[in-house]
């Protein structure tokens, strides 16, 4: 067996990673601030937040809503570019 190969099975959590997870990790943060964008604007013509979390973090500041949603998805994006390569 190689010496890559062996080693990749080794340690399979690299800090390498295909450059198409960038470009998918920019994509879904960028649609995670247009559904923050959209959401504020349906909230202004009368709609309701689903989602009781979210709904208590518009209620209490936007900041803290936007910041806490892009934080969130980008800990889960992260999560998940780590563990791609299981």
């Amino acid at each position: 067996m190689p010496a890559a190969q062996w080693l990749d099975r080794r340690h399979p959590f690299s800090d390498w990673h295909h450059p198409w997870l960038l470009f998918l990790g920019i994509g879904v943060m960028m649609m995670s601030a247009t559904d923050a964008f959209l959401t504020l604007r349906l909230l202004e013509r009368g709609a309701v937040e689903a989602n009781p979390f979210m709904r208590v973090l518009i209620d209490t500041d936007i900041e803290w809503f936007v910041g806490i949603k892009l934080i969130l998805t980008g800990l889960g994006l992260m999560l998940l570019v780590y563990t791609s390569r299981l």
